[in-house]
């Protein structure tokens, strides 16, 4: 084994000559690792925060029953206005440019209530049933996660398929290489105004740099 060693590089080879080590190639360093909580994300019912009703029909017989009836399956439903937040979490230094992160999150609140009774005029209690939630999911609350890219908070779906909620959390990399973003969304169609929304994360990251 042999070890050299020059201006800004070290090179270590084995007894056959083949490299182990130069640090003349490019690879990964730990340039900072950060933590903390992201500001609370929630909503409180009675605010700016509205729903609105509406009643959407389907002429499709494999989607909301539609086929029964003469003008399709109509259903009317609450729809919940998008909640979305982004914040930075960290800014690198002058002259600094992250390439990756490595991040993990842990929720510390998930409160949402829970969606109405789906209903169609004129339709029958067993087609009503298949709008009802059938599948519903949720990160638990004080257990970390890891964070490649995005990662689904929680869900719910009815028994005929439709996505009733959808909410999804996301730590990356901005495009100018600077900041370390969170990003957090929740859509689908429920009666949210009728209660009060409240999400919390802590988060931590190390944050990568290629040298």
């Amino acid at each position: 084994m042999a070890f050299v060693s020059s201006i800004n590089r070290f090179l270590v080879t084995d007894g056959s000559g083949n490299t182990k080590l130069d640090t003349s190639d490019k690879f990964p360093v730990i340039h900072s690792t950060v933590s903390g909580s992201v500001s609370n994300i929630s909503i409180v019912s009675g605010s700016s925060y509205s729903s609105a009703i509406v009643t959407d029909t389907y002429y499709f017989p494999s989607r909301e029953g539609g086929g029964y009836g003469t003008s399709g399956a109509s259903e009317t439903r609450y729809v919940t206005p998008t909640v979305e937040s982004t914040q930075i979490l960290w800014s690198a230094p002058a002259g600094v440019y992250i390439d990756c992160a490595i991040c993990k999150l842990k929720p510390t609140a998930i409160s949402s209530p829970t969606p109405p009774a789906a209903s169609s005029p004129g339709a029958t209690a067993a087609k009503n049933t298949l709008r009802s939630t059938i599948f519903s999911t949720s990160l638990t609350v004080g257990t970390w996660y890891a964070m490649n890219g995005s990662l689904l908070v929680e869900m719910l779906v009815a028994q005929n398929g439709k996505v009733q909620r959808s909410a999804v959390a996301s730590i990356f990399v901005d495009t100018s290489r600077t900041k370390l973003m969170f990003h957090f969304k929740r859509t689908g169609y429920n009666d949210d105004a009728a209660g009060n929304v409240n999400f919390g994360f802590d988060y931590s990251a190390s944050i990568i740099r290629i040298i």
